[in-house]
């Protein structure tokens, strides 16, 4: 799929500074912001921007939040229903290209997202920009991770 393939390219871009540099210059400015802010769903939104899928208004997707509203698929606490036991010949739960979110007690809110790219029976792997390869929520670049089913807030099927 293009938008895998897409966002698989960007694995390696590195901060210059603090949530600055040319790449995430370029991932902000999709969402109309300038260096420096927090820019998980702007480099989200900028792979599907680059993969010919335009979701606007875009300045809302800036926000991790936004991923999070429509197009779900599941949500957190609801895996039991996706168990191989309870639906027969169930081999994934995700589609190449969904959208996760993760939700942080602190921040009350969705606080990251990213894309899923792969899954196995425990872990969904992504994609994430302005993440770290502990899987910070504010890291320095975009890595591809493996995260735990359990601790994803929802999952979201934006690709039409």
């Amino acid at each position: 799929m293009e938008l895998v393939r897409i966002a698989l390219a960007d694995v390696g871009v590195q901060e210059q500074g603090d949530n600055d540099g040319p790449e995430v210059r370029s991932y902000l400015r999709s969402v109309g912001l300038g260096p420096g802010y927090k820019w998980c769903g702007a480099w989200l939104h900028s792979v599907y921007r680059r993969g010919g899928i335009v979701l606007e208004p875009a300045r809302s997707f800036a926000l991790a939040a936004t991923w999070s509203k429509e197009h779900v698929v599941f949500r957190k606490g609801e895996l039991d229903a996706f168990d191989e036991s309870n639906v027969s010949g169930i081999e994934r739960i995700s589609e190449d290209a969904d959208v996760f979110t993760l939700h942080y007690a602190s921040l009350k809110r969705v606080g990251h997202v990213g894309m899923v790219i792969g899954e196995d029976d425990d872990a969904f792997i992504t994609v994430e920009g302005n993440t770290g390869p502990g899987g910070e929520r504010e890291g320095q670049g975009v890595y591809k991770r493996m995260r735990d089913k359990e601790i994803i807030w929802t999952l979201n099927r934006w690709v039409p």
